[in-house]
């Protein structure tokens, strides 16, 4: 289990370790340090970075999270310690999710997102403060992309910094989050004086020393404009331990792959509506199916046999039993499709989340079919895209050649390495 942590200074470690792969082979002597990893938001947000702290305490560094107190129980399913620091207000990120999914204007209307995240900058100074006084005492800062106040202890402390973004497009997009960003974190780097960034709730989030992108070359290759820091790893993931039930064991057993249903934890005005949808398009398309969230329960769909509730499932442990996937496509699932090796239907909620991003490159891929948004959806539209699945050879096949290659890397360990890199250009090791 996790745990509540108390941080004191320690002295490091020191141990020799061989570093391979495509950063070549030698031995290096390594410090085994303590790093401090930040990140706000639900699992997706989470879930790479619990694989990164797999991967860098297996080489016995110390990873420890701050966390907001949402996040408790995912911190104690994971076994890392943590610390809770300055709280978030969940019902207000609820709130924000179900606006953007539900209006179409929300990548443009940057007023009323400016006044919808205005309620969090009263978290910004304790947060900030408690983020600075932890850092203090670790040697490597590590953040993802939802954390806007890792920079600024870097510039304020000078710990070394290292940012990882979820995907090579910076984060969500559109003019709305750009001045969003500019609107509230700016005014409070002024306030400490601090010069404002260009969008300092994506890029201008980066570490200017170390900046991560846990993403795929296959999919879309480095980028030739990125500056030297910038660097390409790879999907983050962890082998799961995960123990399936009977149940969950005789349900994929019992007939063909069946269809895998999971929209993450996307908020929707009518989850019942939504669901009548989806059960629609697997009856049409004469479909078994998991369904993954709408708080079903085991046994609580019609027709048992076709159709089976699950709660939690990791996703690299199940979607290699599917017949296909139908998700929003957020990053970390996104990414899990395509390690799986099988075809996607990715519904998109808004234009203003990454998940049209990822709609879009997945089906210029080939290991998806179009997009549907989910304003879109309807039975007709999601059974013919899950006949196609089935169906279309040739998107079968380019989901099993992506599956094959994304297997083939190790992002936790690229990571590790890059981190362990800069550790000694810093005299840390």
């Amino acid at each position: 289990m996790g745990a509540r942590f108390s941080f004191s200074p320690i002295p490091v470690r020191a141990a020799r370790t061989s570093q391979r792969g495509s950063f070549g082979a030698k031995q290096m002597d390594i410090e085994l340090v303590r790093l401090l990893i930040t990140n706000f938001g639900t699992r997706g947000d989470f879930e790479p970075f619990f694989a990164l702290a797999g991967e860098l305490a297996a080489h016995q560094h110390e990873p420890i999270f701050a966390i907001p107190e949402s996040a408790v129980s995912m911190l104690e399913q994971s076994g890392f310690p943590y610390v809770v620091i300055a709280a978030d207000d969940p019902e207000l990120r609820k709130k924000i999710n179900l606006s953007w999914s539900t209006q179409a204007d929300a990548y443009e209307a940057s007023g009323r997102l400016v006044e919808e995240f205005s309620a969090l900058q009263s978290y910004f100074p304790v947060a900030l403060k408690e983020l600075t006084e932890l850092s203090s005492t670790v040697s490597v800062l590590i953040s993802g992309p939802a954390q806007p106040l890792a920079r600024i202890v870097h510039e304020t402390t000078g710990v070394p910094f290292v940012s990882v973004q979820l995907s090579n497009f910076g984060g969500n997009g559109g003019p709305a989050i750009c001045e969003a960003g500019d609107r509230l974190v700016n005014p409070f780097r002024r306030k400490i004086g601090l010069p404002p960034l260009k969008d300092p709730f994506t890029t201008g989030a980066n570490s200017p020393q170390l900046a991560l992108y846990a993403m795929s070359r296959h999919l879309r290759p480095r980028p030739a404009t990125w500056p030297a820091h910038y660097q390409m790893t790879g999907f983050f993931f962890a082998e799961p331990t995960y123990h399936p039930s009977p149940e969950l064991i005789d349900f994929l057993q019992a007939g063909p792959a069946p269809v895998v249903v999971t929209l993450g934890s996307m908020p929707h005005e009518s989850p019942e509506r939504l669901l009548s949808i989806i059960l629609q398009a697997l009856a049409l398309s004469g479909s078994r199916a998991l369904i993954q969230g709408f708080d079903l329960m085991p046994g609580s769909l019609p027709d048992n046999k076709a159709l089976y509730a699950v709660e939690y499932v990791p996703h690299s442990w199940l979607f290699r039993f599917a017949g296909c996937v139908v998700t929003h496509g957020g990053a970390g699932t996104a990414a899990a499709v395509f390690r799986s090796g099988v075809p996607g239907i990715f519904v998109p909620h808004s234009e203003i989340y990454d998940q049209r991003y990822w709609s879009q490159l997945a089906h210029e891929y080939g290991c998806t079919v179009p997009p549907i948004p989910i304003h879109k959806l309807a039975p007709t539209t999601l059974a013919d895209a899950i006949l196609q699945c089935r169906n279309d050879n040739m998107l079968r096949n380019k989901s099993l050649d992506l599956g094959s290659k994304i297997r083939s890397e190790r992002g936790v360990g690229a990571a590790r390495q890059m981190i362990e890199r800069m550790s000694a250009s810093f005299g840390l090791s």
